[in-house]
């Protein structure tokens, strides 16, 4: 190990001795030990720059004091005996065993860092003539004996004062408390000014950190250096997330080193946000906010008029749903939201942003004190800017323009943070930094998305399991979480997108889009399905195909006998492979058009041409509008206020 006094760098390190028979006491051996004199410089005991001590086991009257023992043999060997001192009237000698035990230990200075030490035992086959053992502790200067063989292993080429990353845990969680462990060399025995660097989630071009907190160091020792791997540090304020990649082990003089390429790189699956409570650092836990196992969130109307901009706040919300059983709800709509900390979770254009800041999450905290402190999220608020164009699509399917950004992308990257997810250093991922954008056309099969086994949604998925044990019972002004059973569990292979049209008359077309994840094979047909009035798909109607592969949109049509209601759900469902998809999130109203005769979505004249020729006629149909069997005057009365009336 590299020692330090000062600016003075020493190389310390053990010679080990055992034997492959029982019964020998070690009496007499004879050591030479070359060295680059590039690194150490030449005759090093000459120049008082080595130092020999005995071991431990060694360390006894019986042995002579190896550092008035040795000679410099060459201007880059130490010559170096040590044994019995038979001055002595009395000996205890050590009892070699087949285990190692330290010998001797060797201090020497360094006068070149960058240098290979090239440390090795030379001159073997003249040296092991002078390793002696006896059979008894205390025997007789005569009884000595020597070895029938003595093995010198060595050498030592390692980079002297160079910091050795040899191995670390990965993948690894930021801010749960995971204990990220690094094995190398040089770290140095205490850690002193040393400091670990990663690279900065959060920042662009993700430089290195300045390092971490004194709190998230475990343990510091020359090989092995233990972190308590935190989401975020606060030494040097800011924002400053520890991300995947390439690190710097930097030890306390100053020598440090950047793991290489050779070694996996770092991956930190997903980071979950802290709260401070003085300097002190605790993950964050969602809340129970609605009652329901999740928060409710509100839209602006800027958002919420344009069903488009709407459906893609909903498909977020129902994709982070499915993934983590966070149950998001949509709430009513408001304008002028503030950002507060006021229980009310919001979503709103703003004008302008920061420099060219897309959004911002706005992650409200409370804190309370029970039998632990707790951190909890009461509500968030998210800011998107106007100053861009935005693609919204919910099937998946659309091509991204150049210079474009993906709507659905920003949303679901901020209820993210709502989670109290933070930025990784993970391209794919939907919690990295930056929205994903370019000069050229992106095609919609590389767009960024919310996918299972992510790291994504396993930080949500850890945020939901987590948060009911950490704030149950705890804290009296907060209502524990609670895990919802979501029918979807998981985003499902077939995702029924939101709707622009929620109501539609019975007999009339409805446009049902829809994506999917996946591969489906050739012959499938997509089919939606519709529930029942009430939403329940235990008997459910087919009302539109699609023979294809690929997601996009069906042509559906309500049945003419439809019962009026405002609780149906459409779904797709696919034939090979058999897979149910999800519903369309939102209730539909199917409304009865009186007089759509020929249910085109308007009474007209169209209808009236129907109607006509059965006037004072018998019939059981359509036309019988007050279902007596034959049509006539109260028919008629019926029929008249309805003209012009259409679907909505």
């Amino acid at each position: 190990m590299i020692t330090y006094a000062g600016s003075t760098r020493f190389l310390e390190f053990d010679v080990f001795a055992k034997t492959n028979t029982s019964g020998l006491y070690f009496d007499n051996c004879l050591i030479r030990l070359q060295y680059n004199t590039a690194s150490f410089g030449s005759n090093m005991m000459a120049s008082g720059n080595a130092t020999i001590t005995k071991g431990a086991s060694f360390n006894s009257a019986t042995y002579l004091n190896p550092n008035t023992n040795f000679i410099d043999k060459t201007p880059n060997t130490l010559g170096i005996l040590f044994g019995t001192d038979f001055s002595q009237s009395v000996f205890n000698r050590t009892l070699l065993t087949t285990t190692d035990k330290i010998l001797l230990h060797i201090k020497l200075k360094i006068q070149n860092c960058g240098q290979a030490a090239d440390l090795q035992f030379v001159d073997a086959s003249i040296v092991s003539d002078y390793s002696f053992y006896t059979t008894t502790a205390n025997a007789a200067f005569s009884a000595g004996n020597g070895f029938d063989n003595t093995t010198y292993n060595s050498p030592a080429n390692n980079l002297l004062c160079a910091v050795i990353v040899d191995n670390f845990n990965t993948p690894i969680q930021g801010g749960i408390g995971s204990v990220f462990t690094i094995n190398g060399f040089n770290f140095g025995s205490t850690r002193g000014n040393g400091k670990v660097r990663f690279r900065n989630a959060n920042a662009r071009n993700f430089p290195f950190l300045n390092g971490l907190d004194d709190e998230d160091y475990l343990s510091w020792t020359d090989t092995q250096i233990r972190i308590k791997l935190p989401s975020s540090t606060i030494l040097a304020g800011g924002v400053n997330n520890p991300g995947s990649g390439a690190f710097i082990v930097k030890n306390n003089a100053g020598d440090s080193a950047v793991t290489n390429a050779s070694i996996s790189p770092l991956k930190i699956d997903y980071s979950i946000e802290i709260g401070l409570v003085g300097t002190s650092k605790f993950k964050v836990n969602i809340k129970n906010a609605n009652g329901s196992g999740g928060y409710t969130i509100r839209l602006d109307t800027s958002i919420s008029k344009y069903p488009d901009r709407k459906g893609c706040v909903i498909k977020a919300m129902k994709d982070w749903r499915c993934l983590s059983g966070v149950n998001l709800i949509l709430g009513t709509d408001a304008n002028n939201f503030p950002l507060a900390n006021d229980d009310v979770t919001t979503i709103a254009f703003t004008p302008t942003l920061q420099s060219t800041q897309i959004a911002f999450t706005q992650l409200n905290k409370n804190s309370c004190i029970a039998s632990g402190t707790v951190v909890v999220i009461p509500d968030f608020d998210i800011r998107v800017t106007r100053q861009n164009n935005y693609l919204y699509d919910t099937t998946g399917t659309m091509n991204l323009p150049a210079g474009w950004v993906y709507f659905y992308e920003v949303i679901t990257h901020e209820i993210g943070h709502g989670l109290g997810l933070l930025h990784i250093i993970d391209v794919n991922s939907i919690m990295y930094r930056t929205a994903k954008t370019s000069t050229t056309v992106i095609n919609a099969a590389s767009r960024r998305k919310l996918l299972p086994n992510s790291g994504d949604s396993e930080g949500a998925l850890y945020q939901v399991t987590t948060s009911p044990a950490n704030v149950r019972g705890q804290c009296t002004n907060f209502t524990s979480h609670t895990l919802v059973n979501s029918s979807c569990g998981n985003v499902l292979p077939i995702n029924t997108s939101s709707l622009v049209k929620t109501v539609v008359c019975n007999g009339n077309s409805l446009t049902v889009p829809f994506s999917i994840n996946g591969v489906f094979n050739a012959g499938n047909v997509f089919t939606v399905q519709l529930s029942n009035a009430s939403g329940s798909f235990s008997a459910t109607t087919n009302i539109g195909t699609r023979n294809s592969t690929l997601a996009g949109n069906i042509n559906a049509l309500i049945p003419i006998n439809t019962v009026a209601g405002t609780g149906y759900r459409v779904r797709v469902v696919s034939s090979n492979p058999i897979i149910t998809g999800s519903d369309n999130g939102l209730n539909i109203t199917v409304e009865k058009l009186v007089g759509d005769f020929n249910y085109d979505g308007v009474v007209d004249v169209d209808d009236f041409s129907l109607f006509a020729p059965f006037y004072n006629s018998a019939c059981t149909c359509p036309l019988d509008l007050n279902n007596n069997g034959f049509i006539n005057v109260d028919d008629f009365a019926i029929f008249a206020p309805a003209f012009g009336k259409f679907c909505q």
